[in-house]
C-alpha cells in the first residue's frame, strides 16, 4: 500500500511500514496498528515490507531499459 501527498509517504501494511518526508528522502520504520515507531512482526510481513519498497523504488527509477542497449 502506498499513501502519498506532497509531504509524507506511507509505504507497507497495516503491521509495518515505513514513513518519511519525499522531499527530504528520509523514512523511519514505524507500526500504524499501534501508532508507534516499534514496528515488528512475522518474517513474512518483513518481506512483504521489502517488496513494497521494491515496488516503489522501480516506480522513482527512470526508464533506463532502452537507453543500456548495446549500439550495433
Amino acid at each position: 500500500m502506498s499513501n502519498q501527498d506532497d509531504k509524507q509517504i506511507r509505504i507497507g501494511g497495516r503491521s509495518l511500514a515505513i514513513s518519511g518526508n519525499v522531499k527530504q528522502d528520509w523514512f523511519i520504520g514505524w507500526s500504524p496498528d499501534y501508532d508507534s515507531l516499534a514496528a515488528e512482526g512475522p518474517w513474512e510481513e518483513w518481506v512483504r515490507l521489502a517488496w513494497a519498497i521494491l515496488s516503489e523504488d522501480n516506480k522513482r527509477r527512470p526508464s533506463t531499459h532502452f537507453h543500456n542497449q548495446p549500439q550495433r
